[in-house]
């Protein structure tokens, strides 16, 4: 089923923020290139500080965390976030899990060699057509 999305459709960004200053800086000048003003107004956190770059399985991870999200409403912290880089100024989520009612995430991979993978994963509604 195709279903048509919209930026303001997105209630939580799942980063792919490995930590790495130009990945981070590059990532966040996406996010806000799509959301424009309103990127400041999505969480947007990473579980790599959690979990590592564990490569292959990463994606995985993280389209598991943002279907937890989905369904429990949690949005999980970046830990260790406590110095950001001037350029990395959205609200990532540091320190402490959002309580949060989320319909539509996005998901960011970046794989070696330059390949980047964004899915937009949505709350299934029996109404929706």
């Amino acid at each position: 089923m195709f279903v048509r999305h919209y930026t303001s459709d997105i209630d939580y960004i799942n980063s792919h923020g490995n930590g790495l200053l130009s990945y981070d800086i590059g990532e966040t000048e996406a996010i806000k290139k799509v959301f424009g003003e309103s990127a400041y107004k999505i969480p947007v956190s990473s579980i790599k500080p959690i979990t590592g770059q564990s490569l292959s399985p990463t994606g995985i991870y993280q389209v598991i965390t943002s279907l937890l999200v989905i369904q429990n409403g949690i949005i999980p912290p970046t830990i260790n976030h406590e110095n950001p880089a001037p350029k990395c100024d959205l609200n990532y989520v540091p320190k402490h899990y959002i309580k949060k009612d989320v319909d539509t995430v996005i998901t960011n991979a970046h794989g070696f060699g330059g390949r980047h993978t964004m899915l937009v994963i949505g709350k299934f509604h029996a109404d929706q057509k």
